[in-house]
């Protein structure tokens, strides 16, 4: 459901973003992926077993996981407004374990080294080792913090080499340089994001 006010869509309210996070670990334990990072052969000879490990899950089975879940985690956000880590090493964390066991889905068919952070601003996921950050859901809010944090960094770099003695000077240009890109990636988020 989208709130509207004044023509603009409003910030998602905790059960929706619950709900997001949620549906995202419910469809990815069907067929989940096995990225530990290894090279080519060697992950593959490395996950064959964990691929073979996956059960095929019932309808029920994933329904009572993400309700169980979505509870969870709205329960948590209510609690602790920060950001939430629900993450898979080569096992799930306690979050999702509970919900596992609850809906009776076997641990085998969580993706491995896979981070979701969870807040009342947004919800992102890595999936797999080294994988890219996906953007479930953000808002304003989130996309102006990460843009004053970087403007904060570029003005702690613009102190110089006086402060940073074990950087050269270049490599304080390229990073700064890396920021202001960073600035312009995060402004088209922003202007992309409800309220």
């Amino acid at each position: 459901m989208q709130i509207k006010k004044g023509g603009l869509q409003m910030s998602k309210n905790i059960t929706e973003i619950s709900n997001i996070a949620a549906t995202w670990w419910s469809n990815v334990v069907i067929n989940p992926k096995f990225d530990n990072g290894d090279d080519y052969k060697t992950e593959f000879l490395g996950n064959m077993n964990q691929y073979l490990g996956v059960k095929e899950i019932t309808d029920e089975i994933k329904f009572k996981f993400l309700e169980h879940l979505s509870e969870t985690i709205e329960s948590k956000l209510k609690l602790k407004p920060h950001t939430i880590n629900i993450e898979v090493d080569y096992s799930p964390d306690k979050i999702l374990w509970k919900s596992a066991e609850y809906a009776q889905l076997p641990l085998s068919n969580f993706p491995i080294k896979t981070t979701m952070w969870v807040s009342l601003n947004h919800v992102a996921v890595s999936y797999g080792y080294s994988s890219n950050i996906e953007y479930l859901y953000t808002n304003k809010k989130y996309w102006n913090k990460k843009i004053n944090s970087v403007k904060k960094s570029i003005k702690e770099y613009s102190r110089g080499i006086v402060y940073y003695d074990w950087l050269t000077e270049k490599a304080i240009k390229d990073n700064i340089a890396i920021m202001k890109d960073e600035i312009k990636e995060y402004q088209i988020n922003l202007d992309k994001s409800e309220e």
